[in-house]
């Protein structure tokens, strides 16, 4: 939603920060379903094959029933948008943890939403994150979950956009091309300026 030099002054301006945004909704139950069980076949569901899903539907509910309870402190998991930017040295440290990630998400259900929120949140660089108490200022996105999963950004949403404090937008859809064309021609106007 801002020029290339604007992002880059504010990067600057705030270098050293991470920008991670953490959801504060109470998330227990949706981190007990994506966590607690085993989604064995959640990488393959993207195929629409109607046995797998059949099987699928039959998996969670069985391990609802047997109480599987893979992790009991589910208060460890820290969670929010899959949308981030952060530093170089963060980046080193998710890397470090390479075993570990792949070990503790494994069949687990979005967790790019929560393993690298929850390394940051037990980490030297928790101090370093931008925003903990609002997810998207934390992670300068503008993301709409209250009117659509998520919202698909529309022309009439233009002035909000533009006069958001937001890096960065999503979602937008090819069925209006119309708030496209106008943020690009907002931004090369812009850029003009600056």
């Amino acid at each position: 939603m801002k020029t290339n030099k604007y992002i880059h002054d504010f990067f600057s301006a705030n270098q050293g920060k991470e920008f991670v945004g953490f959801n504060q909704d109470d998330n227990f139950k949706e981190l007990r379903y994506k966590l607690g069980y085993y989604h064995f076949l959640d990488a393959y569901m993207r195929q629409q094959n109607a046995v797998l899903r059949l099987i699928q539907r039959v998996l969670i509910p069985s391990q609802r029933i047997l109480n599987v309870r893979r992790y009991k402190n589910l208060d460890y998991f820290h969670k929010g948008c899959n949308w981030w930017s952060i530093t170089e040295e963060f980046a080193k440290e998710i890397v470090s943890h390479k075993d570990e990630i792949e070990k503790l998400y494994k069949y687990t259900l979005c967790s790019d939403e929560i393993f690298v929120h929850t390394i940051l949140w037990h980490s030297r660089f928790k101090d370093a994150i931008y925003n903990p108490n609002d997810e998207y200022l934390g992670c300068m996105r503008a993301i709409d979950w209250k009117r659509g999963d998520p919202y698909v950004w529309k022309s009439e949403d233009y002035d909000t956009l533009i006069n958001s404090p937001f890096l960065f937008a999503r979602k937008f859809s090819e069925d209006d091309m119309e708030i496209i064309d106008k943020i690009e021609s907002y931004l090369k106007s812009a850029a003009l300026s600056d």
